[in-house]
């Protein structure tokens, strides 16, 4: 019996100290910030200023936004700018080149939560993050620019946004055929923790074992990776996940379940 309750007396030890005191704070500093830089807090009839006249939104409406799409992020690793850009643009009619880092930062910030979680189950490894992380910053510093000097207009960014769009749901019933196999594979029971651990690192080389045997990979071709998702990822305004999950899965063969934290 103990051991049946122990994994809810876990989760709601996680869930009240540390997910909702996160939450908490995250809403104080967004309703601080709100302050500070209009002297009023957002939505209703004030609206949006930085999001142009035709963005009439309630306050209600962008915590149900972030709420949805940090959800879906915690389920397939990378939803939320999916999520949030296409209805800031079409929905709420938030079409200024203020809407790429106002979602950039709902992605950076929606992640935490999930990501207390995977390292309670063990399921990340910081090594394999690393070189992804590390070509994602370089990369990070060029897509700004791309956005404001190629895409400032909202035409081309709704085009290129539709583009990332297509791209994905082709990702997705594509993998439809793999779905018997994925099936029996999450309905199996698994007998110990999903820890994915480190076998062996270098600056050339990284190889990780997650259950199913080693599996070695380039530490450069990591970088690169993490930097040409960087550079798109930053351009549209969205997470990278949404590239990064489809190539690691196609290319590198990796479960979900590694791929996710």
């Amino acid at each position: 019996m103990s051991r049946r309750l122990l994994p809810g007396l876990l989760a709601q030890c996680e869930l009240w100290t540390r997910i909702l005191p996160l939450t908490a704070g995250v809403l104080l500093v967004g309703v601080a910030a709100s302050y500070l830089q209009h002297g009023f807090l957002i939505g209703g009839a004030h609206g949006v200023p930085l999001a142009g006249p035709n963005c009439q939104v309630e306050l209600w409406q962008l915590l149900v936004l972030g709420f949805t799409a940090g959800y879906a992020m915690a389920l397939v690793g990378g939803a939320t700018g999916l999520v949030s850009l296409p209805v800031n643009l079409s929905v709420f009619g938030f079409n200024t080149v203020s809407v790429s880092p106002t979602v950039q930062l709902e992605t950076f910030l929606n992640p935490f939560g999930a990501l207390l979680g995977f390292r309670r189950t063990g399921q990340w490894n910081l090594d394999f993050a690393l070189p992804l992380c590390a070509g994602a910053a370089g990369g990070a510093l060029v897509g700004p620019f791309i956005r404001v000097g190629w895409l400032p207009d909202p035409v081309p960014f709704k085009a290129a946004v539709g583009v990332a769009l297509i791209f994905v749901a082709v990702q997705m019933l594509s993998r439809l055929r793999f779905s018997a196999t994925a099936l029996a594979e999450t309905s199996a029971p698994r007998t110990g923790p999903m820890l994915i651990l480190t076998v062996a690192r270098s600056w050339s080389s990284l190889e990780i074992d997650y259950g199913e045997g080693p599996r070695r990979m380039s530490t450069l071709r990591l970088v690169l990776l993490g930097a040409g998702v960087g550079v798109v990822g930053t351009t549209l305004g969205v997470g990278g996940g949404f590239l990064l999950v489809p190539i690691l899965a196609e290319f590198y063969h990796l479960p979900m379940r590694v791929i996710v934290a």
